[in-house]
């Protein structure tokens, strides 16, 4: 009967996968933290757009309304500072982003690694396996056809 293929170094191998899944989950939160960032600051351009309109529109019918002018001012430099915000955010969540990725890419390559190993143990371990049965039907064959003083030459010849 065959022997079973056992990769010892299977813990290993599950455990560096986990490892990476872990890292792709973190990469995956980073980008959607971005992803969020990015869509904060379309909105407050939006906002920005819209009320730059509605003042120039104000100023078109001929008189000025100091106050909504002072409201417009201290909103536009509002949402200035929170696009500005956004964006030093979204560069430290890009900076870290590219760590993780780092760290993701070696991940990978580890779990890769080991799956090559494994890959090439069973594929020694197949080729084991059709030796030993090659020569069990070898070993076969000399019994049924060859007497018995004939049979430890032909041994002798098959293992060489």
């Amino acid at each position: 009967m065959a022997k079973r293929f056992r990769f010892r170094l299977d813990t290993i191998l599950r455990l560096r996968k986990r490892i990476l899944e872990e890292r792709q989950v973190v990469v995956a939160k980073r980008l959607q933290a971005i992803a969020i960032e990015q869509g904060l600051v379309s909105q407050a351009r939006e906002l920005l757009a819209d009320e730059a309109v509605e003042s120039r529109a104000m100023q078109g019918q001929g008189s000025v309304n100091v106050s909504h002018l002072r409201s417009y001012r201290m909103h536009s430099l509002y949402l200035g500072s929170v696009i500005s915000e956004c964006n030093a955010r979204m560069a430290a969540h890009e900076r870290e982003l590219e760590r993780e990725r780092q760290e993701m890419v070696e991940a990978s390559v580890a779990v890769k690694a080991i799956e090559k190993l494994k890959e090439r143990r069973l594929q020694r371990h197949q080729r084991q396996l059709a030796k030993e049965e090659q020569m069990q039907q070898e070993e076969f064959y000399a019994q049924m056809h060859f007497p018995r003083g004939e049979r430890q030459a032909v041994r002798e010849i098959a293992r060489s």
